[in-house]
Order: C-alpha cells, then structure tokens, then sequence
C-alpha cells in the first residue's frame, strides 16, 4: 500500500513541477472578457526562452483544446517579452479555462473567464428546467438593489429575494416540481419577467 501511495505520487510529480515552472517564468497571464471575445496577455520573464506557445481551452479545467500557436522562439536571454491574443469563439454562458504550454516549461496555471450571454430583455436564466438550483443573471454594475418575485400558477408570491449582486441563486428548496413565474424590480420598476419549470 506504501509503495503503491508513493508511486502515484511520482507519477503526478512531473505534472506539477511543469506547471510550476511555467507560472515561475511568467511575470503575469490574464484573460478577461471584451464584448463576447476573451483577451489574454501574458509576460515571460527576462532570461527565459523557450519554442512554441501553444493556447488551450477547455469547458471543464480538465480536458483541453489547442485553439491558437504562436510561433518559434517565446521569450529573450535578455528581456521581458508580452505577447496577447484573442479568443474569438469563446464558450458562451459557461467558464472557459485557459492555460499556456510553454514548450518544455510545460504548462501555466489555468485562468477562468465565464461569458454571458443576455437575451433580448438583459438576463441570462440557466439551466431551466431545473431540479437543484438555477441561476439568473443579469447587468449591475453599479451594485444596485434588485428584487425577485416569485409566484405559482394561482399567483401566490412563493419567494422573494434582494441581491445587490449580478445574479439570483434560486434553489429548488420548498418548492414542488411546477411552472413559476418571476418578476425582478429594481427602486420599484419592473426590469424583466419570465417563467422557470422545477422539476
């Protein structure tokens, strides 16, 4: 059992000790989201080289795709070298992960970026139908009070939240499988309204 214990962890050490090395010869890696795109820049740190720059994505932090290459020598003996690029095709209302693989520096720590899509009335609600939770997301910047009213079919109110956040965490909790309806008001006015199925 000892040794078996031991072997497992040699065989993830490897994995580790790359992406280790990668993260220590960036001086930043960021990706943030512009419009329905994802910029990322990244620094490598002076001193350090290597070939190729592959760009990986992936759904899950798990399994990943290679969705763009820069090219030959990355970095300098002598300087600190950005380089950017841009996601066109992002997954959308979903985390995307991205990670570098800096030829034998292996690969940098995952960063997340999650796009948003927002209907024609400005919210996003998903998954509907639901069993557990659903969320339902929309545009507050300003951190503005925001109100959510839900009735049953009768018209009952059956739960009301505040958030002062982008979004409402409604939980399937005390409520039977059934069709709602919803209302979210902000200093009063309605914003948006819709309906959500629990199951």
């Amino acid at each position: 059992m000892v040794i078996r214990k031991l072997l497992l962890f040699i065989a993830f050490l490897p994995l580790f000790t790359l992406a280790q090395q990668a993260d220590e010869v960036l001086s930043k890696f960021f990706a943030v989201q512009l419009d329905e795109t994802v910029f990322m820049r990244w620094t490598i740190r002076a001193g350090n080289t290597c070939q190729d720059t592959y760009i990986e994505r992936s759904a899950d932090g798990i399994s990943y795709e290679r969705i763009g290459l820069i090219g030959g020598i990355c970095g300098s003996p002598d300087q600190a070298v950005t380089y950017e690029f841009t996601d066109t095709l992002p997954l959308i209302n979903r985390i995307n992960y991205y990670r570098l693989e800096l030829g034998y520096y292996g690969f940098s720590s995952p960063r997340t970026v999650e796009i948003t899509r927002y209907n024609d009335q400005g919210f996003l609600l998903a998954p509907n139908p639901f069993s557990d939770f659903t969320r339902l997301a929309f545009e507050n910047e300003t951190g503005d009070e925001h109100r959510l009213i839900i009735t049953d079919m009768q018209g009952r109110v059956v739960r009301e939240i505040i958030t002062a956040d982008e979004e409402f965490i409604i939980q399937s909790e005390n409520l039977a499988s059934a069709k709602y309806f919803f209302q979210v008001f902000q200093a009063g006015v309605l914003l948006f309204s819709g309906k959500f199925i629990v199951l």
